[in-house]
């Protein structure tokens, strides 16, 4: 299944297929230091890269669309749904849990694992890990680590 993305102006449907940044860097000399000191701009432009119906890929400014469907279905069905918990082999590998499947609930099973938010990135980690998957920021300190450091 796809994302469908609705240009807001035009209306036209499309097919998203990913997103990224644009980048500019630009310098001008300036008025006191020339060219030692010029004045620089940089920034980032948010784009979502797109395929029209005859496969033809564009990038739009994602401002300016609109999420339409997710896999057949509206956006709102998969937000109130409730989110399962990432196991903590998936959190290991960087996935994420799969969908539910059409007119299925998630989350159906207790899991047994809890979770909390990592304080350097806020990724969701097992409560009990040693460190972020994400950022890598050290979460647990063992008692034979801490015992040396006296």
């Amino acid at each position: 299944m796809a994302t469908i993305v609705v240009h807001k102006r035009s209306g036209i449907r499309y097919v998203l297929i990913g997103t990224g940044y644009g980048a500019y860097k630009s310098q001008l000399p300036s008025v006191f230091g020339g060219s030692v000191f010029p004045r620089e701009e940089t920034g980032e432009i948010p784009l979502a890269a797109v395929s029209d119906k005859a496969g033809n890929i564009e990038w739009i400014l994602t401002d300016e669309l609109v999420v339409a469907e997710v896999d057949g279905q509206p956006p709102h069905v998969w937000l109130e749904q409730e989110a399962e918990p990432v196991t903590e082999r998936e959190s290991d590998e960087g996935g994420l849990p799969s969908p539910p499947s059409r007119g299925q609930t998630a989350g159906g099973e207790d899991q047994a694992q809890s979770y909390e938010l990592c304080p350097g990135c806020e990724h969701r980690v097992v409560s009990d890990a040693r460190e972020c998957p994400s950022c890598g920021l050290v979460l647990i300190v063992s008692v034979d680590e801490s015992e040396g450091s006296t």
